[in-house]
C-alpha cells in the first residue's frame, strides 16, 4: 500500500496530469481495495484494467444488447487469469437424465420482470469455486419460494456444494 501511495503522490506532483482512464482505475482501486507492490505492476493492470474498461463501453453501447456488464474485482486480470477460477467438468453421459415434458404456453405470460417482483437476491459471488450450478439451483429456489409464499430466503450454496454426491463440488456440476 505505501508504494502505491508514493506512486499516486508521484503522479499527482508530476507535469502529466492523468488520463480519464487513470482516474477511473484509481476509483477502481479504491472501491476493490487493490494496490500493487511495483510500478510494473501497477503499469501492467492498468493495461489490463483499460482493456476490460473498453470491453464493457463497447458492449453497453449496443443498442441490440440483452443485458448491461459493469466491472468487479477482477476487472484488472487478464482473460487466463479470470480462466483459471473456471473449473467446469463436463458431466458424463452416462450420469445425464434425460426426460420429455409439455409445457403449455397459453397458461404463461410472455415475459415477467422477477427483478421488479421481489423474487431474486443481491448478486453472490461464488469466488474461486466453480459452484455456479450450486447458485443457479438455490437462486432458482428461492425465487419459486418467493413466488409461492411470497417470502425471499437467502438459501446456502455452500450447503449443496457440500452435500451434493451428484455433482463436483468446487469442480462443476449440473
Amino acid at each position: 500500500m505505501k508504494t502505491f501511495i508514493a506512486l499516486a503522490l508521484a503522479s499527482a506532483v508530476s507535469a502529466t496530469p492523468l488520463s480519464d482512464i487513470e482516474h477511473k482505475f484509481m476509483g477502481y482501486m479504491t472501491q476493490y481495495g487493490k494496490s500493487y507492490g511495483t510500478i510494473e505492476e501497477y503499469q501492467y493492470r492498468l493495461v489490463q484494467f483499460a482493456r476490460n474498461y473498453a470491453a464493457v463501453i463497447s458492449h453497453n453501447a449496443d443498442t441490440t444488447a440483452t443485458f448491461k456488464l459493469g466491472y468487479n474485482q477482477m476487472s484488472d486480470w487478464t482473460a487466463d487469469e479470470y480462466s483459471r477460477l473456471l473449473t467446469y467438468v463436463p458431466m458424463p453421459e452416462s450420469e445425464k437424465v434425460y426426460g420429455d415434458f409439455e409445457v403449455d404456453e397459453n397458461a404463461v405470460a410472455n415475459s415477467v420482470d422477477w427483478v421488479a417482483a421481489g423474487a431474486i437476491n443481491a448478486v453472490k459471488d461464488q469466488g474461486q469455486c466453480g459452484s455456479c450450478w450450486a447458485f443457479s439451483a438455490a437462486g432458482t429456489m428461492e425465487a419459486a419460494h418467493k413466488i409461492k409464499s411470497g417470502t425471499l430466503y437467502n438459501f446456502s450454496e455452500q450447503q449443496l456444494v457440500d452435500c451434493s454426491t451428484q455433482n463436483y463440488g468446487c469442480s462443476g456440476g449440473w
